[in-house]
């Protein structure tokens, strides 16, 4: 691909907790804070030592790491890869590597910013653990949901404040999706962003991305081209051969229904304190067509399932499994309903004897332009509070801005009903006077809050 400027800027870099803004979740407050119930303690925030425990505990679970190398070399054939995602792909076959594994939906053009914050996490966290861990390999791992069959949540970007979508026909996997028809809004995105180099750079990057690749090897092109620098490793899980893998499941699960009853049980315990992410199936797994990715809702024959396993799919409770089944996979970097839906499988892993790995949560960054920023200091307000409600906001600005002291006010009253009542000897004429000194600053504390 063509190679372009990068241009970078200064940036000015605040940490806000968590619970501060009032975006997130009980249960990630407490994940972050470390008080999830007992049964989820295999959940919470992992520490370093953690890691050290996963590492010790995967390295007792059989992978098929030939089989992993395979497929990765097999799938990547194509691509220019960097020596550091080449390096990592052949670590995989060494018992000392593990990988850090992140994935998403193959939103168009990345879709969401989020997808750029997990795989940067994802890369981060590597990078501390081999620092950590000398004597180990990580490898950052995008496992890409090229089975998804809802197109309507990949079809489509954000940008400017304008919302683009590409409005085609589509049915089945997203995966298979032909981005021959993608190139007219390849060029309604350079016109938005008007004619300059950045421009013109990010429009050769996309079109020769997305030209008329499948979405799966369009997604491929587009995480490999920017992050492939940092050795980052794409996997389809839609491959006969890994598929093969996840026979023991498709039995416990498609056959005797096993795993529902495990999950269920957790999702109960999960509900009483949080709210359940993940509707659990009788059966978990999709059945895919010529055309469509349609949920298995009766048992099937292991001899069915045993000649044609290709064709079924995990859905969002099996997927973790059969990940976990075919990676050497120490950690999971998610956003908060990933790791709430996890959470739910905690159960089902020990069940199965798989090695449950340690969440870590995204990276969330807000991106404020330095005038902004210049505009809420003149305001008085500090970059925290953006996360504040609207009429909070509004109080404290006028409170600030107007300087009404109203503290001293109501003093004053209380002052001022303190000498009429030292001047009054009638019990009953006190207690009529103090109802009123009472309703006055009942009156004022009304007054104060419609002016904040």
């Amino acid at each position: 691909m063509t190679k372009y400027n990068l241009y970078f800027s200064i940036v000015k870099k605040q940490k806000i907790p968590y619970n501060n803004t009032g975006y997130f979740s009980k249960y990630i407050c407490d994940y972050m804070d470390k008080k999830l119930p007992d049964f989820l303690k295999d959940c919470e925030l992992p520490s370093l030592n953690s890691f050290r425990e996963k590492i010790i505990e995967k390295n007792n679970q059989k992978f098929n790491r030939s089989l992993l190398y395979d497929v990765l070399s097999s799938q990547n054939k194509e691509i220019c890869l960097s020596e550091k995602s080449l390096c990592n792909i052949n670590d995989l076959k060494k018992e000392n590597t593990y990988t850090v594994t992140t994935g998403h939906q193959l939103c168009i053009f990345g879709g969401p910013m989020f997808f750029i914050y997990k795989i940067i996490t994802a890369i981060n966290l590597t990078k501390k653990l081999k620092k950590s861990f000398p004597d180990y390999n990580f490898v950052p791992l995008f496992w890409m949901a090229s089975e998804d069959h809802d197109f309507d949540e990949v079809n489509n970007v954000n940008f400017f404040g304008d919302k683009f979508l590409w409005n085609i026909d589509s049915k089945g996997k997203v995966g298979d999706v032909h981005t021959t028809a993608i190139s007219e809004l390849i060029k309604s995105l350079k016109i938005r962003m008007g004619d300059n180099e950045n421009s013109h750079a990010l429009f050769s990057i996309l079109s020769q991305c997305y030209n008329g690749n499948t979405l799966s090897e369009s997604t491929r092109l587009f995480v490999n081209h920017f992050f492939g620098k940092y050795g980052i490793v794409i996997l389809d899980p839609d491959d006969k051969k890994l598929k093969r893998e996840m026979l023991p499941i498709l039995k416990e699960d498609v056959c005797e229904n096993n795993l529902s009853k495990i999950i269920n049980k957790t999702s109960f315990n999960f509900s009483r304190d949080y709210k359940i992410q993940a509707k659990v199936k009788n059966i978990n797994f999709f059945k895919l067509t010529k055309d469509d990715r349609v949920p298995v809702t009766e048992k099937i024959s292991i001899n069915h399932i045993l000649e044609n396993y290709e064709e079924f799919s995990p859905n969002v409770l099996t997927r973790p499994i059969y990940q976990e089944i075919i990676l050497p996979n120490i950690a999971y970097v998610g956003g908060g309903s990933e790791l709430s839906y996890w959470s739910q499988l905690i159960d089902v892993f020990e069940y199965l004897d798989l090695v449950y790995p340690c969440m870590v949560l995204r990276n969330s960054v807000a991106l404020l332009p330095q005038k902004d920023s210049k505009f809420l200091s003149k305001l008085g307000f500090d970059l925290s509070d953006i996360f504040r409600n609207f009429d909070e906001l509004t109080a404290n600005y006028l409170k600030c801005s107007e300087n009404i002291n109203f503290s001293s006010n109501k003093t004053k009253i209380n002052s001022i009903y303190k000498s009429i009542m030292s001047i009054v000897d009638d019990q009953s004429l006190k207690d009529a006077i103090d109802s009123s000194r009472k309703y006055n600053l009942k009156s004022l504390d009304k007054i104060e809050k419609k002016n904040y």
